[in-house]
C-alpha cells in the first residue's frame, strides 16, 4: 500500500476516536439534562396540583403574599359565597 493511503486511514481513525471522545459525552449529557428538566417540570406540576387541591379543600380561593393577592382560579363554594356576602354586609 501507498504511504498516502496509510496516512488517510490513520487520519480517519484519529477523527473517529476524537469524535467518540468529545462528541459522545456531550450528546449523552444533553439527553440527561433534557430528562432532568422534564422531571423538574413534572415535579413542579405535581406540587402545584397538590397545593391547589389542598387549599381548595380547606376553602381558600386566594392567597395573600406580602401585599399581593394571588387568585388560585378556584370557584368559591356556596359557604364561601355566603361568608363573602356576610362580610360585605358587615362592612356596610
Amino acid at each position: 500500500m501507498d504511504k498516502k493511503i496509510l496516512i488517510i486511514i490513520g487520519m480517519a481513525i484519529l477523527i473517529l476516536v476524537l469524535i467518540i471522545v468529545f462528541a459522545v459525552p456531550k450528546i449523552s449529557n444533553a439527553y440527561k439534562m433534557e430528562g432532568f428538566q422534564q422531571g423538574v417540570a413534572v415535579c413542579q406540576q405535581q406540587i402545584t396540583n397538590t397545593l391547589i387541591t389542598d387549599l381548595s379543600t380547606r376553602g381558600y380561593t386566594t392567597l395573600t403574599v406580602g401585599d399581593k393577592v394571588i387568585t388560585l382560579g378556584i370557584i368559591p363554594t356556596e359557604e364561601q359565597l355566603k361568608q363573602m356576602k356576610e362580610q360585605k354586609g358587615e362592612a356596610q
